[in-house]
């Protein structure tokens, strides 16, 4: 493994990847060393192979073609394999996770318990090896990936970085930092990071959102690692608003008066107990739901991005004049982040019946003047009607109900064939739906659009509480599309040919066949 002699050498690639991640405060005069002793091209200790399977992994990461992501990534399984020692299983199990494999999470369990045990063996105590180099893949926020960096190359030894790194493998694994398993792996990795900010301001949000209290803690002690944070005085302020509005207006002016010339303080201009506030997301400025029970509004604070892998192949795949269509566009996740990229020449419908998150939809469509953003306030179904819509805690579980009385709004349903008319459209190139167990209605709606544009088709496998929705999947099969999984750190799309495959993953893309 020998880059090109006019690319810089690898111990200068990794340099560079620890620059451009702001890793200042590290003495990284051993870490040089061993970087420039390597032989990479004929490695034959451990460390050396593990240095060339870390490297392999920052490679697989730039590359741009899918062919030199496939072979960088094999270096770097060879080489981990071969070294095999605990801080190149650990990141082995870094890169199950990234790939989705089956049973990755439980791999990690045990490595996590092996690296524990070592970590704690009585005398004599176990073999140590100096530190090295490590890789972690882009996190959110980005700025966190050059602080977690920092505290795993001030660990003391290999041993001590493998257990870092595969808490911090173990943190990034479950599909939503929220949920009950979220909250115990941020709970896991808090004592060994304890300075970092952000991870307090997640697992305040991952408290407060499992209804435990003592995420106020965790947020007053985010603000007081980073005390000109806006984002930890924005949660702080939206914490407090159910039960201390007196309290949760001290924190709005206190923000005001800290207010910078940047999008992330402009929430503060609004009033304190307005229904909507602002966020800064995807180079837009997003109104979302003035409460930490909306789900976009905790991740988008504790994240600054939305957690779906398939976002990034959103934005990848949508080009200049293309039209999309989101059903359950909820406050505009997906939607915005299509605006900006098809343009003024092309269109984005956001059809949402839920009339909490249609306000906030207009609302960024006007902060940002995005014209080419149609709304259409309404659920999408496989007939015209009218139906209820069951609302739950947040408003993304909201579900589309028939036939029953009282516990729900009333809203409009349409079909997806109507919009062709209705809005004169002559292509759609993506659709996006997420729809609560709803999907299948939605397209068998959509047969006239579908048979017409062939457009790609991002969906919701499985949606909250429920498992994989296998019965999209067949009827997609059944007319005329082939699934697909994508893998972010590959970004490339991998066939789903059985159910086992359609249970793995959260959404999965339907393309035409050809």
């Amino acid at each position: 493994m020998t880059p090109e002699a006019s690319e810089p050498s690898y111990p200068e690639i990794y340099r560079r990847y620890l620059q451009d991640n702001g890793v200042r405060q590290v003495d990284l005069a051993a870490l040089n060393q061993a970087l420039e002793q390597t032989p990479w091209d004929a490695p034959e200790t451990a460390p050396n192979y593990r240095n060339v399977g870390v490297l392999a992994l920052l490679m697989t990461e730039v590359a741009e073609e899918p062919y030199l992501k496939e072979l960088y990534l094999n270096t770097a399984l060879e080489g981990l394999q071969a070294a095999g020692d605990r801080l190149a299983v650990s990141h082995l199990s870094l890169v199950g996770i990234l790939l989705q494999e089956p049973n990755a999470l439980q791999r990690t369990l045990s490595t996590l318990v092996s690296a524990i045990a070592a970590s704690t063996t009585a005398p004599p105590p176990p073999p140590t090896t100096p530190p090295g180099p490590v890789y972690l893949p882009p996190t959110r926020p980005a700025a966190l990936r050059g602080q977690l960096l920092e505290e795993l190359l001030r660990a003391e030894t290999a041993e001590q970085q493998a257990l870092l790194l595969t808490i911090e493998v173990l943190r990034r694994s479950p599909l939503v930092f929220y949920g009950a398993q979220g909250l115990r792996f941020l709970q896991l990795a808090l004592p060994h990071y304890p300075a970092v900010a952000q991870l307090q301001l997640q697992l305040g949000l991952s408290n407060l959102m499992n209804k435990r209290l003592e995420g106020l803690a965790n947020l007053h002690q985010a603000r007081s690692l980073a005390p000109e944070s806006a984002s930890a005085l924005q949660a702080l302020h939206l914490a407090y608003r159910p039960f201390a509005a007196e309290q949760a207006a001290r924190w709005h002016d206190q923000a005001r008066r800290l207010r910078r010339d940047s999008p992330a303080w402009r929430w503060t201009q609004l009033p304190p107990d307005s229904p909507l506030t602002y966020i800064p997301y995807d180079g837009l400025l997003l109104a979302v739901e003035a409460d930490l029970r909306s789900i976009v509004t905790s991740v988008l604070l504790a994240q600054e991005d939305w957690f779906e892998a398939e976002l990034a192949l959103w934005r990848q795949q949508l080009q200049p004049d293309m039209v999309t269509i989101d059903v359950g566009a909820n406050v505009g996740v997906y939607s915005f982040s299509a605006a900006t990229r098809v343009g003024e020449a092309g269109r984005v419908i956001a059809v949402e019946p839920f009339a909490g998150c249609v306000s906030c939809l207009e609302e960024t469509r006007r902060l940002n003047q995005l014209d080419w953003v149609t709304i259409c306030a309404a659920a999408a179904s496989d007939r015209p009607g009218s139906a209820q819509l069951a609302l739950r805690s947040a408003s993304e579980l909201n579900e589309l109900v028939f036939g029953q009385d009282g516990g729900g709004v009333a809203v409009t349903c349409i079909t997806l064939d109507s919009l062709i008319e209705k809005y004169a459209l002559e292509r759609v190139d993506w659709l996006k739906i997420d729809a609560e167990g709803h999907e299948l209605q939605v397209l068998q709606g959509a047969r006239m659009l579908l048979q017409r544009f062939q457009p790609k088709i991002l969906y919701e496998n499985v949606a909250a509480g429920q498992g994989a929705n296998l019965a999209v999947g067949q009827w997609l099969q059944r007319n005329g599309y082939r699934l697909h999984q994508y893998r972010p750190f590959l970004n490339d799309l991998v066939p789903v040919e059985t159910p086992a495959q359609m249970q793995q993953s959260l959404n999965l893309v339907a393309l035409p066949v050809e």
